[in-house]
């Protein structure tokens, strides 16, 4: 019985419905899309209407939807179709006839998937051609029955269903492949022995290559069976498949907690059992999301990498467990073009499946090919041939005939249309085809220009204009061999007679229709004496002239062969040889004196050094005159290797490769393939049969493709770099657009194309998780995709190292800016990398064009304080040295020491006043020393202000007594005053503490007290309890009455705070005070009541002025004061004017000027803040000028925005920073107090308990 037949329905994946043909699955020529759905692709119109049946319910839903779905669905749409049409597929198999209808499903059993997909069919589905219950079970029947679709490489591309093939049973360690070659499918063996009927044939269901448990919950599962099979009762197989590392030997062990190495009889340690059972644990779950293919595939790669780290030691390399992580990590290195990665892996693939499958199994064959081709991609071409040759045999097992050339397939090389074929018309007659070359065999050409030589077999030249003007002269009599053009000079060899070759040269600038002739003549008789002359090639210099020969003889004749007189002496480079005639030369000069020569013959190619008029010669493959000079070998690329070569072209970066094949279409006997190679880029430009045997040449950047059979010319135009770059991004082949358009940019020097392909392919990796190459894309667009765009996308955590790739190259590119600088900075702290992290710290502060402060605090923050502090130090960057050292490293000691011997004195005060007090707190000792050291330099240098260091001395009252009492001394008058307050605060605070009684507290400070009741001096009598201070206030009540510079109020308050005084002590103070107030009150009284009269009056004149007609009897002008006459000009304020005179005194034709001129004299307008302030420091009671102002209502928002509105045009503005009385949402920045004994912060407010305890700062508090 046979085991192939045609597979009944076939689906392809939605990454190949546009690469092979979806009815016969092959690649043959331009595919064409489906005029109605625009995605599914057929060789022509016949493999369509094949399709049509099955594809008609698919084309609709494609069309509605506007996109694909899966294979899986689209399959059981097609069948739906043949099932809707009674097309079954009947075959007759012995006794039973099997068909679509007949195929198992399992019945209920598998239901609930089925109503899964049920649910996904109708979503996609737009037309009903079978009820539920048919789609569930067809559904069922794929499930069961279908087989992947493969390629002619084994990979798959989509599923197919099979009636009769489908009947084959399972096996675990089966004997035969299922293998598509098109839509024609059979059973592959996979050994010798051919399984003589179907019922022998085993396949397996499912990946046999998995544990035995595995193996068997999946089958029971999915096909409702248990296995036997003999893959499965093979214990040592199975045994071998989960296998442990022996700890000692490394050899194979028994997956058991007693294991016994049966080579060096080593038995497993509980350890080691351990770190097994790990690693299995490990495997196990790890597979189950490498194997998914919805999870990006960078995240796979690095679950895959981590389960192979473990599995290291503990699995052995047999152990089919390793099998998924390592076929993700290869397809991941092919993917991104790592070959030395993708070599490794694959090896390792390799080792795995020769343990349990045969070498002529065709999976082992497939894996061998794709191993064959990452050893070519290597450069390492002499270890692949052995294996393309061990499996060549098998490649004509499954392709027949065609397997040479399935096998070179030009290395899997991408195919692309890049080129726009198209008939030549004769431009004299445009409907009708150019024949001008017809029944002209071509033997040899060459291109000039805007012009082409063709050198016919009779002697003849024809010269071909690119808009096809002709013209031709016979060159020869008898034959024409060879031509070549190098500058305005035609080259020519043939022979006038038989058997005299002759060199002929031709001025290209003087040949024209009139007259032809050849400027110099050379007889080849003299020179090669036994053999005719066939092949040339001259130097584009005209240095160096080459000759072959027809028994593989080489001559060079150094020198310009159009001007020496005498070109007699010629050097032999080459004998004769028995590899037959030249068929081909080039010549490149390195320098005057040194030249190489590449020859070609039928069966060779091989490179000759000529030194001096030395000669050497070695073989090589592919011509590259560097690899050549150096000794080395070329590449060898075996394009269209089987075929024989007619001819081959350069053009640019592509090669036009013409061969001779068996003709598919038997117009004749054998057909011309032209292929267009691009080398560099590793793909196929072009490709198309020609229906005879044609010759190829070029006219400027056309290819011209000429059929000698009947004369007809066709042109192969390049297109576009635009349109190029526009099919290869929508079909997201990145990489070759990339290559493409940077090997334009090195033409040109244009990067428009480039840089947002590379976005594009960006997000496209980035897309498919694959981060690690996304960035090196993203690395290629800065100066164009703000980097905003790409960071976001990277800050995650598990994406930091690519982040640090990006920033890196922005450095580098010197397009960062300091956000970017701090958050590479982050990045690297997040990573823990402190070389590279330092390293590019002290790189950016040598550049200078950083903020190097920003930087160190992002040092500091991210727990690299001890760092910072030594970076900052060495960088001269005080502030932040010492705010390391302080803040977060805590040594107190170190800081004392870094301000001292760093900071200039003044600088000294201003970190002294920062971090004081928590020195003086923790370090007080050396603190102490150094404020008395700098207390000393102040005494000396008047430019030292250490003010900003009073609040410090009242930290310790008892230390600092002495050193206040000595700064005293030396201190200005204005200072000392203040340092008096400081020391009675701190002679109070002794007592507040117990340390001195009341009365040495009182005569220590008796004296500085003195007769000035200061709101300083009533502050400290508010803040301790001394009666003796107190006593001294009372003593001086009338001088504060009389000079009003404190509120009486104020006094009493500070007073009542004494239980020791009486009322009577104050009693007159009090009574007098408010006879005063009593009698203010009074005068005030009566301005009240006259002002509100002239209120009144003013209201009713507003009134008059509203209601009432105004009549305006003024008899003499205001100006003037002479009679008034007309014409005049009145104004409500009872003024008027002879029009000249108002004219004279204003150009305001609004206002009055006698009014306006007592305006003027009015005082300062509500807003005039110096005068304020002015009067506040010259009043002897300010809270009246205070109140005076709130009654004008100066500190109202009101006023703010008629201020604000006015500062257009008054000539004295004010900023709301520097205004005292702007309101709080409008002011900036808080004024600082000007008290020096004021702390940063606002002082809490605490209850007076008496001594002991400090009381608050503020004389207005009340007791809680």
């Amino acid at each position: 019985m046979s085991l192939e037949e045609e597979a009944f329905a076939v689906a392809l994946s939605v990454q190949q419905v546009g690469v092979y043909c979806n009815y016969c699955i092959r690649r043959n020529g331009q595919l064409r899309k489906c005029t109605g759905c625009k995605m599914i692709v057929y060789c022509g119109a016949e493999c369509q209407k094949l399709d049509w049946n099955q594809h008609k319910a698919e084309c609709k839903a494609i069309l509605k939807h506007d996109g694909i779905a899966d294979d899986g669905i689209r399959l059981v749409m097609r069948l739906a179709c043949c099932w809707a049409k009674n097309e079954f597929g009947e075959i007759a198999l012995d006794k039973e006839t099997r068909s679509l209808s007949t195929l198992e499903d399992h019945g209920d059993k598998i239901n609930e998937l089925a109503e899964g997909f049920l649910q996904q069919y109708k979503c996609f589905s737009v037309k009903e051609f079978a009820s539920e219950d048919i789609i569930m079970k067809l559904f069922k029947i794929v499930a069961i029955n279908s087989f992947a679709l493969n390629n002619e490489f084994g990979s798959a591309i989509g599923i197919g269903l099979c009636i009769k093939l489908s009947k084959a049973f399972h096996s675990c360690n089966p004997n035969t492949r299922i293998v598509f070659s098109g839509r024609k499918v059979r059973l592959h063996p996979t050994t010798s022995d051919v399984p003589k009927s179907l019922n022998l044939a085993t396949h397996s269901y499912i990946d046999e290559l998995q544990p035995i448990a595995v193996r068997k919950k999946l089958l029971k599962e999915k096909y409702q069976f248990d296995c036997e099979c003999v893959g499965c009762t093979d214990e040592e197989r199975n045994q071998k498949m989960e296998a442990w590392n022996c700890q000692n030997c490394k050899h194979w062990i028994e997956a058991s907690d007693k294991a016994v190495c049966s080579k060096c009889k080593t038995s497993i340690t509980v350890d080691h059992v351990e770190e097994c059972k790990l690693a299995e644990a490990s495997a196990t779950n790890g597979n189950a999301h490498v194997a998914r293919e919805d999870i990006p595939i960078q995240s796979r790669v690095n679950i895959a990498e981590k389960i192979l780290t473990v599995a290291e030691d503990a699995l052995h390399k047999h152990n089919v467990l390793r099998l998924t992580s390592l076929r993700v990590l290869y397809a991941a290195a092919l993917g991104s073009k790592n070959i030395d990665k993708a070599y490794d892996y694959g090896m390792q693939l390799l080792d795995i499946h020769s343990q349990y499958q045969q070498q002529t199994d065709i999976a082992i064959i497939y894996l061998k090919y794709g191993l064959s081709q990452v050893l070519i991609a290597k450069g390492e071409k002499k270890e692949a041939l052995p294996m393309l040759a061990e499996i060549q045999p098998r490649f004509a097992e499954l392709h027949g005939a065609d397997s040479e050339k399935k096998m070179s397939v030009d290395f899997g090389w991408r195919r692309f249309n890049f080129f726009d074929k198209q008939i030549v018309f004769d431009p004299e007659k445009p409907d009708e085809k150019f024949l001008g070359l017809k029944d002209v065999c071509v033997e040899c050409w060459c291109a000039q220009g805007d012009y082409a030589y063709l050198g016919e077999t009779r002697g003849g030249v024809f010269r071909l204009h690119k808009r096809l003007h002709q013209f031709f002269w016979k060159a020869y009599q008898h034959k024409l061999s060879a031509l070549h053009t190098a500058r305005n000079f035609l080259f020519s060899l043939g022979e006038d007679e038989e058997g005299d070759s002759m060199l002929k040269i031709w001025d290209l600038d003087k040949i024209d229709e009139s007259s032809v002739r050849a400027v110099r003549e050379i007889r080849m008789q003299s020179i090669v004496v036994s053999s005719s002359v066939c092949c040339l090639a001259v130097h584009s210099t005209l240095t160096g002239t080459v000759i072959g020969c027809e028994d593989g003889s080489v001559f060079l004749y150094s020198g310009d062969i159009t001007r020496d007189k005498n070109v007699g002496k010629w050097l032999r480079v080459r004998d004769a040889a028995l590899d037959g005639p030249i068929t081909g030369l080039a010549i490149s000069q390195v320098h005057q004196f040194r030249s190489l020569i590449f020859v070609i013959t039928g069966k060779s190619l091989f490179s000759v050094i000529v030194d001096n008029k030395t000669v050497t010669s070695k073989m090589i493959h592919f011509y590259d005159v560097e690899q050549c000079l150096d000794g080395g070998e070329g590449r060898c690329y075996q394009l269209n290797r089987g075929h024989e070569k007619l001819q081959l072209v350069a053009y640019g970066e592509n090669i036009a490769l013409l061969t001779k094949q068996q003709a598919v279409i038997k117009h004749n006997e054998f057909m011309s393939m032209l292929t267009v190679y691009n080398i560099p880029g590793q793909y196929i430009s072009f490709s198309c049969a020609l229906p005879s045997l044609c010759r190829l040449f070029t006219i400027g950047n056309i290819i011209m493709v000429l059929s000698p059979s009947d004369g007809t010319l066709n042109e192969l135009r390049e297109k576009s770099i635009t349109a190029k770059l526009d099919f290869l991004i929508k079909k997201n082949l990145f990489d070759v657009a990339i290559g493409l358009a940077k090997s334009k940019r090195k033409e040109n020097e244009d990067e428009e194309n480039l840089k947002p392909i590379h976005v594009k392919y960006g997000d496209y990796l980035y897309q498919k998780g694959d981060y690690e190459n996304a960035i090196k894309e993203y690395k290629e667009t800065i100066g164009l995709l703000e980097p905003s765009y790409v960071i976001r996308k990277f800050v995650d955590g598990s994406r930091l190292r690519q982040l640090c790739i990006y920033l890196e190259a922005l450095h580098a590119n010197n397009k960062h800016t300091q956000q970017h600088t701090n958050i590479l900075l982050c990045t690297y702290i997040r990573l823990g990398d402190k070389d590279k992290m330092m390293k590019f710290v002290r790189e950016q502060a040598a550049s200078k064009n950083v903020d190097v402060p920003a930087m160190l605090e992002t040092l500091r923050t991210g727990g690299f304080a001890a760092d910072a502090s030594i970076l900052a130090t060495q960088l001269g960057e005080h502030e932040q040295a010492v705010a390391a050292i302080v803040d977060d490293l805590h040594n107190y000691r170190l800081a004392v020491k870094y301000i001292s011997d760093k900071l200039p004195p003044k600088e000294i005060v201003t970190y002294l006043e920062k971090y004081g007090r928590e020195l003086l707190k923790y370090n007080p000792n050396e603190t102490t020393t150094l404020l008395m050291n700098i207390f000393d330099k102040a005494t000396k240098d008047p430019e030292i202000d250490v003010l900003p260091l009073i609040n410090l001395l009242t930290k310790d009252s008892n230390s600092n007594v002495d050193l206040v009492q000595k700064v005293i001394e030396n201190a200005s008058y204005k200072n000392r005053l203040i340092l008096g307050h400081v020391l009675i605060e701190l002679r109070l605070r002794q007592f507040a503490e117990n340390i001195i009684t009341e009365e040495e507290c009182y005569a220590s400070i008796n004296g500085m007290i003195g007769n000035d009741p200061t709101l300083d001096i009533l502050q400290l009598a508010y803040y301790f309890d001394c009666f003796p201070v107190v006593q001294h206030i009372l003593k001086i009540t009338n001088r504060v009455e009389k000079d009003q510079a404190i509120a009486p109020l104020l006094v009493l308050d500070v007073l009542s705070r004494n239980n020791s005084i009486c009322i009577s002590a104050v009693k007159p103070f009090i009574t007098n005070w408010l006879s005063k107030k009593e009698h203010e009150i009074v005068t005030k009284k009566k301005t009240i009541e006259e002002n509100e009269k002239k209120i009144q009056e003013m209201e009713r004149q507003t009134e008059s002025l509203q209601f009432n007609a105004q009549v305006l009897q003024v008899s003499k002008c205001s100006a003037c004061d002479t009679t008034l006459q007309l014409p005049s000009v009145h104004f409500l304020c009872r003024h008027s004017y002879h029009v000249h005179c108002f004219e004279s005194y204003t150009e305001n034709i609004d206002k009055c000027p006698a009014c306006t001129i007592r305006d003027s004299e009015r005082p300062a307008p509500i807003g005039d803040y110096d005068s304020f302030q002015s009067e506040i420091e010259q009043a002897a009671r300010p809270i009246d000028v205070l109140s005076k102002y709130l009654s004008l209502r100066l500190f109202s928002d009101d006023n703010d925005k008629r201020l604000k509105h006015s500062t257009s045009r008054s000539s004295s503005t004010y900023d709301d920073e520097k205004n005292p009385f702007a309101s709080d949402n409008k002011r900036t920045s808080p004024i600082k107090s000007t008290n020096p004994f004021d702390s940063d912060s606002p002082p809490t407010r605490q209850k007076s308990t008496g001594k002991g305890k400090t009381p608050s700062n503020n004389p207005f508090d009340l007791d809680e």
